[in-house]
């Protein structure tokens, strides 16, 4: 049998060595994987280890073995893990790390956060400040009353600026490199990296927008010594600092260099300093001997337009491209905006890439090693990009989980918490949601026979209602491939059948899963059952609603309903009690995304607002100052939340043997509570 992916799946030489397939992954530990430990815990190794086993040929390890992160507080940063490289014990399982990802055949290469540990500049500190790169949001001013001032990315939320943005990054007052401390800062990168190969790390990743590309680039070094003015002065700091690094560390030590925004016409550069084409060129030529490998990371990754994110090639490999047409000879990797195993596999087969870099598919595929084995592509999880593997709070509780693959994290222990199948049954699964579809998938891969009953003409449960969201193409995206999934695994769905527990009962089943949802609610407001429209009825009658309309609630749904009216054409306010809207998303994209296209589609805003009364045409609020206001309207759209349907989940009970309700049924929450309650439930079955 051909290979199914050959491009994808095809050794490539990296420096001097072999690496097994065309995967990089990035610097993205999932944060709750690791504990107080000062050493790369459990399902730390088995996370790594796992990643190598699915396919991936280099995995990015974040050095974060620093003393900055400890005294910064607040923000993201202290979830991460904090490791001790130098305590010898904690070297003992960072070489039992290693030998775990070697065994299964991959590389690992290890950031170097030295500057981060100093307080050095390329250029006077007096004229020119230095700065960390960190993205900065407009101020937020809490007496502006309509505007959100919100941007993609952004940090604000209900809770306000996290404090910790101001100190992050090493406190001590900055000064100029001088030729001593240019020599002790590379004496320390390399004492880092010597440490890092001795236990077992295969290479180190440069960044080249930092101190490099500082010191290269003329319009950024301002120095009047031998390390500024004439190009040959401004490429001193980087033969002196990466010709020692290759010959005290050896050519078998793998260097992956992390590229700057390029400025390619078209194509979005992506974050931080922006390089014109040339002079990019110009900077890779220099560092050509000594690195093995080129990061490129530029995709769109959030974009919210499937026109836009299906646009082959991608912004990184039109780069890449463009930097081979220049005659950049560095084998390159590079981000994709596709989450799917053949458009990835026609991107390495042009010759534009080198390699994927890719974190979202291993995150969101338990299994991508077998789906590359079998070349089942359709059976891969597309990636609904809800970033919710980057955290879910800065203030309450805090998991990096994955929506769609309950299985993250749980690589070093999930074979003890999955009960072993001793008999094939038949499971009646009430309910076709994202919930009650996972089941089923889980189910039949157990061996089980699942069946599912849905009262609706057709599956999907609450995300049906994103067929008329544009702006959710992704979580569309995940519907049909769910629907797919039933078909693909050839599970029964009886479509149209409104379940009962007699009929349950009498076709025998062995297994009884609820899996019935919620239904909308209406918020406790005054007035709040006059008005029409909720914001889950609205979604696909956007032609019944008058040109004026308030939105009542500031959570997501209500958010996006807003978001959806104003794009049709109607004059939409919306009226929230927090600062924000959207405010219970993930704080590091989703809810910067959805905060952002509301204030681009025309979206008013009235914010730290209290909706009193509800009344055919008008609608009723206390702004922050205790002022009463009243807004005149066409439609008034509300938004409550959802109630649980615990009394019909529970009228199941009992016609089976076995009895379990997952999802909404039990008590409100998302769709990863839903296919999480689903794994949980399945896996005991």
């Amino acid at each position: 049998m051909a290979t199914a992916y050959p491009n994808l799946t095809k050794p490539i030489k990296i420096g001097t060595s072999m690496v097994k397939s065309r995967f990089l992954y990035p610097c993205a530990q999932p944060h709750f994987l690791q504990g107080p430990e000062l050493y790369p815990a459990d399902p730390v190794t088995s996370y790594y280890a796992s990643l190598a086993k699915n396919g991936a040929g280099i995995m990015l390890f974040h050095d974060l073995a620093n003393d900055y992160q400890r005294s910064t507080g607040g923000f993201d940063i202290v979830h991460f893990a904090m490791y001790d490289i130098h305590d010898k014990g904690c070297q003992n399982y960072f070489s039992h790390f290693t030998h775990m990802v070697h065994y299964y055949g991959g590389k690992i290469i290890s950031s170097m956060n030295t500057d981060m540990a100093v307080s050095y500049t390329v250029n006077d500190p007096a004229s020119s400040p230095m700065s960390h790169g960190f993205p900065s949001d407009p101020p937020y001013d809490p007496n502006d009353e309509d505007s959100l001032q919100y941007t993609f990315g952004s940090l604000v939320g209900p809770e306000g600026v996290d404090p910790a943005l101001k100190s992050l990054g090493n406190s001590d007052p900055p000064s100029m490199f001088t030729k001593e401390t240019i020599d002790e800062y590379i004496t320390m990168w390399i004492d880092r990296a010597k440490l890092y190969k001795s236990l077992g790390f295969d290479g180190g990743l440069i960044e080249l927008s930092r101190f490099i590309g500082q010191f290269f680039r003329e319009s950024s070094n301002h120095r009047t010594d031998e390390y500024g003015g004439s190009r040959e002065n401004r490429e001193r700091f980087i033969h002196q600092f990466l010709g020692r690094v290759k010959k005290e560390l050896g050519k078998d030590f793998i260097i992956v260099a992390s590229c700057p925004g390029i400025a390619i016409e078209g194509v979005k550069p992506g974050h931080g300093a922006v390089w014109p084409l040339d002079e990019l060129v110009d900077l890779l030529n220099v560092v050509t001997p000594y690195v093995d490998l080129l990061n490129v990371r530029l995709s769109n990754s959030d974009n919210l337009s499937e026109e836009e994110a299906a646009v082959y090639p991608c912004a990184s490999a039109i780069a890449a491209r463009a930097l081979k047409d220049a005659g950049v000879t560095i084998p390159i990797a590079g981000s994709t905006t596709y989450y799917d195993l053949e458009t990835n596999e026609k991107t390495l087969a042009s010759g534009d890439l080198d390699m994927i870099c890719s974190n979202h598919m291993f995150m969101c595929n338990e299994n991508l090693g077998e789906i590359l084995k079998s070349g089942r592509g359709q059976d891969l999880n597309p990636c609904i990009l809800c970033h919710q593997c980057r955290g879910v709070s800065w203030t309450g509780h805090w998991m990096s989980h994955c929506t769609l693959n309950p299985e993250m994290g749980m690589e070093y222990r999930k074979d003890k918490m999955i009960a072993p199948v001793t008999k094939q049954k038949k499971v009646a699964i009430i309910g076709g949601g994202p919930g009650g579809m996972k089941a089923a998938m889980y189910l039949k891969e157990r061996g089980h026979t699942p069946v599912i009953f849905e009262k609706s003409d057709a599956l999907g449960g609450q995300i049906k209602q994103v067929e008329a969201l544009d702006f959710k193409w992704r979580l569309n995206k995940y519907r049909k491939f769910l629907i797919n999934q039933m078909s693909e695994k050839g599970i029964e769905v009886r479509l149209g059948v409104e379940a009962t527990p007699e009929m349950i009962e009498a076709e025998g089943f062995d297994v009884c899963i609820a899996a019935v949802g919620a239904t909308p609610a209406l918020p406790a407001i005054e007035g709040a059952e006059t008005a029409k429209w909720t914001a889950y009825s609205v979604m696909g009658h956007e032609a019944e609603v008058g040109k004026n309309v308030v939105v009542v609630g500031g959570a997501s749904t209500a958010a996006e309903a807003a978001i959806y009216l104003a794009k049709a054409g109607h004059n939409v306010t919306q009226i929230c009690r927090k600062n924000i809207v959207a405010y219970e998303l993930n704080p590091i994209r989703e809810r910067g995304n959805v905060n952002q296209m509301s204030l681009e589609v025309g979206v008013k805003h009235k914010r730290l607002c209290t909706t009193t009364k509800v009344e055919p045409g008008k609608v009723t609020f206390v702004d922050r100052h205790g002022v009463e206001h009243t807004i005149e309207c066409d439609d008034v759209v509300v938004s409550g939340g959802m109630d649980p349907s615990i009394e019909l989940a529970a009228s199941f009970h009992g016609c089976a043997p076995e009895y379990y309700a997952i999802g909404d049924c039990r008590q409100s929450g998302n769709m990863r509570d839903a296919i999480f309650d689903a794994y949980a439930t399945c896996m005991q079955i």
